[in-house]
């Protein structure tokens, strides 16, 4: 089957590239269109179009066809003017065009007929809307990236000055799943990253900007190398694949015909921020991020290069918290426990509650990070019929996260080299887009007591996390290709993409081991018993292989319809020597569904989906004499890929009869007589042990994946409206909504039964179950206002009002478990990501004060002008939280709702860290045997919102010149430059001795730096 695949990969690449027909799917160039006519409004044919580069020297040529109508396809990023010459008529320029990525701009002239002395007539900069996409298209500018208050230099924070865009975390800094961009609604590794088109996650298992457990402040790609950020949602059109949500994509910076340079550093000390709440002193903070970047051309206007360098130096005292051992508790623990309850901080017994079993902790510990990245890039333009660009970046995070127990920091040292090459080629009337990328990705981390043998621990609020050990080497190739041709009002384009994914693991962990009541955590009975059998290195490879055809029709010169459809193969995942291990259905016990039968075989983990049809038809229509109106919408499917973290890599086993994962539960451990401590070196008699006490044939489970798994998809629909208004200002409102289906939920299979604690299948062990069953909806009305810079002021504002409700978290990775595996419905409502409303400003102003002055000359010139003020404003309503019964054994019981009492108390604040009250929750009882409730909860899932945000990001900068072509630029960056207090960090377990209580504050942050550029 490997060799087949091979096979067709060879094939179709062979044809994509020698045919070099086939179309583009996340681009890196815009495109223009347009219709020439004359002053009686008859179209002008032949007219000749001349696209000038005013950085580069690029030049492009179009004529007009029988409709009038031309069209000026994969324009690469840039500054542009755009002139229209005719037969017998007057010659017309536009200047000052910016070109972006996945921008369409219809641009029309109204040429005059030919006089003497007839001089080019020269108008403005590109119109603020335009007729021809029927896309949500948002766009972070390098105007934003370099003058907003960016902290630690991370573009990713100002992807939310995008509507419908938020930033959330799946889970703990250091945590498997890491932070992630929700967009409209969808999960949050929903989209596709790209640079240059081509794909850029640090993550092969997932989407995502940096490493897991972000050990990267340099995300991805340093900021001195980006160009723009392009966001392609809603409608997006069917060259963009591989997302049911969203394409983000980098363009990186290429070199002009003049050297270009600059040089920089950013310092934070502990010295210039405000004291976390929490903390009694500011602790020691030494940050430094420092860079420089070159460019210019090696031949004018043909053959150009650009690089450039960031590194960071951070040595801090970082803050820690967590629920730790009381003195009473440790009293009363046996000797066995004493080794590991010693490894916890020492804390004083809470006045007034003598048998009180944990208390929440806040310290300090050792973090260092240290990251390096570097760009470069070559283009070479050697005819206007041909541009080439190749591009690589390198990245080395490392970085050491303390831990509340001060001998298990987790420690990452990853690396990340990213190659792409692109060639642009146009014929006579046909224009072409060719691209290669390679991303290799190495991931690395250890918790440092791993080699100690440290097990994990955890009763009553308290828990050491275990210890684990992953080495994760992966890789991303992808071939794409790309045209586009115009027959009279329609443009057309074809694409393909053939991509290959291969992900390696090695994954080994300490026991874990988990109690649920105070008499069975003395007496050693754990209730759930996690064991990582050794695993040998594995290597899981899997391709796509896509297609797509788009015509944008150009009804009128006010009326686009852009209709396209596409299909997608996602291959199912295979593993090189054949160690997939998936459960079917036991045909004795076929109710008990997918893990408890025999294996199937090992190249067919899944079924293959083979109905990833994507057909997308939307419109854009201009109103009013002057177009300064246009209504755009339309429909889509959008497909994703199953991702590899989850189903696929729990599924690789030693062998058939030695599991990767299993967990027992309570009376399978008492049958077994298995208590703490279990080290590694005990494993290979544990098989045996539990062989024989019948707790196990000779057969386990591991997890298993429901084989009828199709491929995740929405279906999405918008309807918005443009409006040019004065001031240069475009504002923008809409409804936006989607549909998400075939969504991953996560069950944990095999649950004992909570009365008896006996599970349905007591010779085998609790199990992971992974199948498509979740589904999501949003709806959201979306308005921006922004103004284009002019006259030194910009500012975008941007305010959503939505709602995003699913079964379990709308998500595509191993998330949260259903408190009930039979009634998946009870658990529908809020996602994590519901943030009902969310309203973000930025804006950059430079101060006219020689204007305001009458100061125009000499010394006091240069002291008042150059100062500018640019800030970010967020305010946004909380995320919901799930409140858990920490103590069950099942994964996710939650409690009874106790009728009449407030959940929420009012006006919390540092001195009142209380905002849920515990008296409006009630646990139902805990069964002996299980170590489960009795009966799932009533409490309806993320019923509780997070505390509102509001926080304010300010800049103050001044700039200097030097010799007419030196700058130097110094600030200073506040992030919660009010000292809001915002809490956050709640503690959803009723069990545990804070619980309802916020446990986190974000206090002020300064950051001053300088930069030198010429």
């Amino acid at each position: 089957m490997l060799r087949k695949n091979r096979w067709a990969t060879f094939v179709i690449l062979a044809l994509a590239l020698t045919v070099n027909r086939t179309g583009r799917t996340q681009s890196t160039t815009g495109t223009i269109t347009g219709t020439v006519t004359d002053q009686a409004n008859a179209v002008v044919t032949e007219a000749e179009v001349i696209l000038r580069n005013t950085q580069t020297g690029l030049v492009k040529h179009a004529a007009t066809n029988r409709s009038g109508q031309y069209v000026l396809d994969f324009i690469p990023v840039g500054h542009y003017t755009l002139e229209v010459t005719g037969t017998g008529f007057g010659a017309k320029r536009r200047d000052d065009i910016d070109i972006s990525a996945d921008q369409g701009l219809q641009i029309n002239f109204v040429l005059p007929v030919a006089t003497a002395n007839q001089s080019v007539t020269v108008t403005s900069e590109a119109p603020l809307v335009s007729v021809g996409t029927s896309d949500q298209r948002g766009e972070v500018t390098s105007t934003q990236l370099n003058e907003l208050p960016v902290a630690h230099q991370d573009w990713t924070t100002l992807l939310q000055t995008t509507p419908g865009v938020a930033q959330t975390n799946n889970g703990s800094a250091g945590s498997e799943e890491g932070s992630g961009i929700v967009i409209n609604g969808l999960p949050a590794t929903g989209y596709n990253l790209t640079v240059d088109g081509t794909n850029a996650t640090q993550d092969v298992e997932h989407p995502a900007f940096g490493f897991s457990g972000e050990p990267n402040i340099i995300n991805t790609i340093n900021n001195d190398a980006i160009q723009e950020i392009s966001m392609v949602r809603g409608i997006a059109p069917a060259s963009v694949s591989g997302t049911m949500a969203g394409n983000i994509n980098i363009i990186t910076k290429g070199g002009t015909n003049g050297f270009h340079g600059d040089a920089y550093e950013i310092n934070e000390e502990n010295l210039y921020d405000a004291r976390n709440q929490f903390l009694t002193d500011r602790p020691r903070t030494t940050f430094n991020q420092f860079g420089a970047a070159l460019s210019g051309p090696f031949f004018k206007n043909r053959l150009f290069f650009f690089s450039s360098f960031e590194g960071v130096r951070l040595d801090a005292l970082a803050g820690v918290g967590d629920n730790v051992p009381t003195p009473y508790l440790i009293g009363i623990s046996p000797a066995v426990y004493q080794s590991i309850l010693a490894t916890f901080p020492t804390v004083a017994q809470p006045a007034g509650d003598p048998t009180a079993e944990t208390v929440y902790l806040n310290k300090t510990g050792s973090s260092t990070q240290d990251d390096e990245n570097f760009a470069a890039r070559i283009d070479y333009n050697p005819s206007e019929h041909n541009q080439i660009m190749a591009r690589y970046v390198r990245a080395r995070p490392r970085y050491t996260n303390p831990n509340i127990i001060a001998i298990n920091s987790r420690v990452y040292d990853d690396h990340s080299d990213m190659y792409n090459a692109t060639w642009i080629h146009s014929g006579t009337s046909w224009v072409s887009n060719t691209r290669f990328g390679l991303d290799r990705l190495a991931y690395n981390r250890v918790d440092e007591a791993y080699s100690q043998g440290y097990e994990g621990v955890s009763y009553g609020g308290f828990g050491t996390g275990g210890t684990e050990l992953v080495e994760q080497p992966g890789k991303v190739l992808t071939f794409e290709d790309s045209i586009s041709w115009t027959r009279q009002r329609h443009t057309f384009q074809a694409g393909a993409i053939v991509q290959r994914l291969n992900d390696g693991r090695t994954d080994l962990n300490n026991t874990n081991f988990k109690y649920s009541s105070l008499s069975d955590y003395l007496a050693n009975i754990p209730s759930s018993v996690e064991v990582t059998f050794p695993l040998e290195p594995f290597n899981i490879v899997q391709y796509q292989y896509g297609g797509y055809i788009q015509d944008d029709f150009r009804v009128r010169s006010n009326l686009t319809i852009n209709a396209g459809i596409r299909y997608d193969h996602y291959q199912v995942p295979q593993e090189d020597s054949g160690r997939f291990f998936n459960r079917g259905v036991n045909p004795q016990y076929p109710q008990l569904g997918p893990g408890f039968g025999p294996y199937v075989p090992a190249d067919q983990l899944y079924f293959a989906d083979y109905k990833d049809i994507q057909p997308r038809v939307g419109f854009s229509l201009g109103l009013g004499a002057r177009g300064s109106t246009v209504v755009r919408g339309g429909f889509g499917v959008y497909v994703n890929p199953h991702e590899i973290y989850g189903a696929a890599i729990n599924e690789v086993q030693t062998n058939s009869f030695t599991p990767f994962r299993i967990t027992l539960n309570r009376a399978q451990a008492l049958q077994a007589g298995i208590k703490f401590p279990l080290a590694q070196s005990d494993y290979t008699t544990l098989l045996q042990q539990l062989i024989a006490t019948g707790v196990a044939t000779s057969s386990f489970a591991n997890s298993a994946v429901n084989q009828h798994y199709p491929d995740p998809l929405s279906l999405q629909y918008t309807l918005a409206i443009d409006q040019a208004m004065p001031g240069d200002m475009a504002l923008t409102i809409g409804y936006v909504g989607n549909w998400g289906t075939k969504e991953n939920i996560t069950e944990v299979a095999d649950l004992p039964d909570r009365i008896t604690g006996i599970s349905p299948y007591p010779t085998f062990s609790q199990f992971n179950y992974y199948f498509a069953g979740d589904r999501s909806n949003y709806n959201a009305l979306q308005v921006e206002l922004k103004k284009r810079l002019r006259h030194g002021l910009f500012f975008d504002a941007n305010y959503t009002w939505g709602r995003n409700m699913a079964i379990e978290s709308a998500g595509l990775l191993k998330e949260q478990a259903p408190q009930d595996n039979n009634n998946l419905d009870a658990d529908y409502g809020p996602s994590p990501y519901d943030i009902r409303n969310n309203f973000v400003l930025n804006g950059i102003w430079n101060l006219p004060i020689s204007d305001w002055t009458g100061i125009h000359n000499g010394v006091m010139k240069s002291l008042v002008d150059g100062w500018q003020f640019s800030g970010l404003f967020l305010a946004q309503s909380g995320s919901p939280n799930n409140i858990e019964d920490g103590n069950s054994s099942y994964p996710s019981d939650r409690p009874d709702p106790v009728p009449t009492v407030n959940p929420y108390i009012g006006h919390f604040s540092i001195g009142q860290l209380q905002y849920l009250n515990p008296g409006a929750y009630s646990n139902p009882a805990l069964s002996v045997a299980s170590g489960a409730q009795v009966r799932p909860g009533f409490l309806s899932r993320n019923s509780v919102y997070n505390p509102r945000i509001i926080n304010l990001n300010a800049s103050i900068a001044k700039s200097f010149r030097f010799a007419d072509r030196v700058d130097f630029k110094l600030h200073m960056d506040a992030f919660n430059a009010l000292n809001h207090t915002i809490l956050g960090g709640l503690d959803t377990s009723t069990t545990d001795g804070n619980f309802g209580q916020l446990t986190s504050a974000t206090a002020r942050t300064v950051q001053i730096g300088g930069k030198v550029s010429f």
